[in-house]
C-alpha cells in the first residue's frame, strides 16, 4: 500500500509541475499577445503621426515668413525637426521594448517560481 502512495504522489507531483509550466507558458503568450497589440497599435500611431505632418508644414511656413534672419530661421526649423523626431522615437522606443515588456510582466518572477518550486 505504501507503494502506491508514493507512486500517485510522485505522478500527481509531477503532473501539478506540468500544469505550473503550461500555465507559466500560456501567461507568457498572453503577455506576447497584448505586447503584439500594442505594437499593431504604435503602428497605427505612426501612420497617425505621418498623415499629421501637414501640421508640422504649418509651423515651418510661419518659421519660413518670420523677419528674422535666414540663419535663425534655419536654426529654429532644425530644432523643431529634431523635436518632431525624437519625441516619437523615444516614446517608440520605449514601449516597444520587449525587456520592458517582460520586466513589466514580471515574467521572470513567474518562471523562477515554477522552475525552483
Amino acid at each position: 500500500m505504501k507503494l502506491f502512495e508514493k507512486l500517485t504522489g510522485f505522478f500527481f507531483e509531477r503532473s501539478l509541475d506540468i500544469a505550473k509550466i503550461e500555465a507559466a507558458a500560456a501567461y507568457i503568450r498572453g503577455v506576447k499577445w497584448v505586447r503584439d497589440n500594442c505594437v499593431a497599435v504604435c503602428v497605427i500611431f505612426v501612420c497617425l503621426v505621418t498623415i499629421s505632418i501637414a501640421l508640422v508644414l504649418v509651423p515651418l511656413g510661419l518659421i519660413l515668413s518670420l523677419p528674422i534672419e535666414p540663419v535663425s530661421k534655419g536654426a529654429l526649423i532644425a530644432l523643431f525637426g529634431i523635436v518632431c523626431v525624437l519625441v516619437p522615437v523615444a516614446v517608440l522606443s520605449r514601449f516597444l521594448s520587449e525587456k520592458k515588456w517582460l520586466e513589466l510582466s514580471r515574467v521572470h518572477e513567474l518562471l523562477k517560481k515554477v522552475v525552483d518550486k
